[in-house]
């Protein structure tokens, strides 16, 4: 072949990288684009390699797509923002010996080296017009058939799918804990109840598509947790529900308002029957605005009234409002005139726990 692409990336570029972010590259560059067609041929089963072709409708009507930096920026839902992933997939093929080609319409292209004479082997593609008709635009290339069966695992596809929201992305039939983004996984997570497909504009990552920032990945998969609305009083422990907007009826019964240590709290029971303090304090908020509380809540405060003397309803009411050093000082006073005309005892009194 005479006609070449060069990049000048030498051959040890990416050394950290491998077949499984080979697959991933190839794969995302499908996935970002909607449909595709997949063959996998396994030939009599003696060989320990699967040959793989995939391929879609797309017509590229240059070359262009090869060129770095032309990546998918008209597309806010693709992963492949950094217009090199594509190129450097075929380069690990190329690394690590397995055969690899690229089909046009019009073109095949498959991925080779060429000398430096200052930095030595250095990656290029080699293209060369073909004359078949009703060729479609596909990638191809060996695999050993386990590292092959392995990365499939964990390609989200429609039979995956629980529930989608349009926004944010959708639960899907995989391990709790394991974050994909844009049908690819990501990382798996501690203390995230369900498994989640985020839509790659909502889940910023970089090249390597490292572990994301636990903000991004909590705030979404709440958001998505909310719309789906199907969760349970357990669930209101795990950080894919620090950000939901509401709470269903059947775990708002699960629930009843206590006052403890001058605090309104929401206790429930596990399965031992052991009483577990809410301490997701978004949903501390929801429930305190939620009319499903308020008469409980009403009730409780004015059980505290009577238990509690004029001076410690007005110490707790400083104690939550009163801030500015001008309103502490006035206060006092306050509250100074207050105690000494009930003359309160000095002893202090127990905490109420009641819940209600």
């Amino acid at each position: 072949m005479e006609n070449r692409i060069y990049y000048g990336f030498g051959d040890d570029y990416l050394k950290n990288w491998g077949i499984k972010e080979a697959l991933r590259e190839v794969y995302q560059n499908f996935l970002d684009y909607g449909k595709y067609e997949e063959t996998i041929d396994k030939g009599d089963g003696t060989s320990q390699f699967v040959h793989v072709t995939v391929a879609n409708e797309w017509i590229p009507e240059s070359l262009d797509f090869l060129r770095i930096g032309n990546s998918k920026k008209n597309n806010p839902n693709a992963v492949g923002k950094h217009g090199e992933g594509l190129k450097m997939a075929f380069m690990i093929f190329l690394r690590i010996g397995i055969s690899s080609k690229i089909r046009t319409p019009k073109y095949d292209i498959v991925p080779n080296y060429y000398t430096d004479a200052e930095i030595g082997n250095c990656f290029c593609f080699e293209y060369k017009e073909h004359n078949e008709e009703n060729v479609k635009y596909s990638i191809s290339f060996a695999c050993i058939d386990e590292q092959f069966d392995e990365f499939r695992k964990n390609l989200i596809i429609e039979k995956d799918l629980i529930f989608t929201d349009a926004q944010y992305g959708s639960i899907v039939d995989k391990e709790p804990g394991n974050i994909y983004a844009g049908g690819l996984f990501v990382t798996k997570l501690k203390n995230i109840g369900k498994a989640y497909n985020v839509k790659p504009s909502e889940l910023p990552l970089d090249r390597d598509r490292s572990v994301p920032r636990a903000f991004d990945v909590n705030w979404t998969t709440s958001k998505i947790n909310s719309a789906y609305g199907k969760w349970t009083a357990e669930d209101l422990s795990h950080s894919d529900t620090l950000y939901v907007d509401k709470v269903p009826d059947e775990v708002k019964k699960a629930f009843k308002p206590v006052y403890v240590n001058k605090q309104i709290e929401f206790v429930t029971k596990d399965e031992k029957g052991k009483n577990i303090i809410l301490s997701n304090d978004n949903i501390k908020e929801i429930f305190k605005k939620d009319t499903f509380f308020a008469g409980m809540i009403k009730k409780m405060k004015k059980y505290i009234a009577k238990k509690l003397g004029l001076y410690d309803m007005l110490l707790e009411f400083k104690e939550k409002h009163v801030h500015s050093t001008e309103a502490v000082t006035d206060f006092d006073l306050i509250l100074e005139k207050v105690f000494k005309e009930e003359k309160q005892s000095e002893k202090e009194k127990e905490p109420i726990t009641e819940p209600f």
